[in-house]
């Protein structure tokens, strides 16, 4: 009986994946019933690449498929936005990142309102680099409030559809106030990448 969690990565947040189960599921569903989840994943937690929003929602979905199949997309992706707030693995529940785990492609998204506001397929041929710190190392994240209107101006040019001057913006800004190093980036767009940027905990993310 219960939730039974198998996972090579210890570092997993256990009480994010019990909420979201607990978000679909009924008490008497749970206790009822032996519910075991099994992770596999090639992502590195805790460097801001959105682990955390990828495993609520596969869980929020595997478990709606099984218990509740009528539930909408939406309703899946928020008991996953949900449960990552009360598990305080995030702050905002990311709808942004969760939006783009579970439906891939280009997402821009309202946070604060849940709302996808584009949303588009990305061409199949691109090839993404991540630079992985040795350390986790981040900058002070009030610092991020220095510089509100930069993120302000991405954010509309992402709204645009112009999602690589959006990134390079948002990313030499972040490097900027999170003690990142922008020269990686500088180089990057210099050997042809379309966009180069920082993820999600103040670390180096290119494509």
């Amino acid at each position: 009986k219960g939730i039974i969690i198998q996972s090579e990565n210890k570092s997993l947040s256990s009480r994010l994946i019990n909420k979201t189960i607990e978000k679909i599921l009924s008490k008497k569903d749970i206790d009822e019933n032996k519910i075991e989840i099994t992770l596999e994943s090639q992502i590195p937690t805790g460097y801001g690449l959105k682990s955390s929003s990828a495993i609520s929602s596969a869980v929020a979905l595997a478990c709606s498929k099984i218990f509740k199949p009528k539930l909408t997309d939406k309703q899946i992706l928020l008991s996953g936005v949900e449960a990552s707030i009360e598990s305080k693995v995030s702050i905002t529940g990311a709808y942004d990142d969760a939006c783009s785990c579970y439906y891939g492609g280009f997402n821009v998204t309202d946070n604060f309102k849940k709302n996808r506001i584009v949303s588009e397929k990305a061409p199949v041929n691109l090839i993404a680099v991540i630079f992985i710190p040795k350390n986790r190392k981040r900058g002070n994240l009030k610092n991020l409030k220095i510089l509100s209107p930069v993120f302000e101006n991405a954010w509309e040019l992402a709204k645009k559809r112009d999602y690589w001057n959006a990134m390079n913006i948002n990313g030499l800004a972040t490097a900027a106030t999170l003690d990142s190093d922008p020269k990686i980036m500088i180089n990057l767009l210099e050997k042809g990448a379309y966009g180069a940027s920082v993820s999600g905990n103040g670390h180096q993310l290119r494509q």
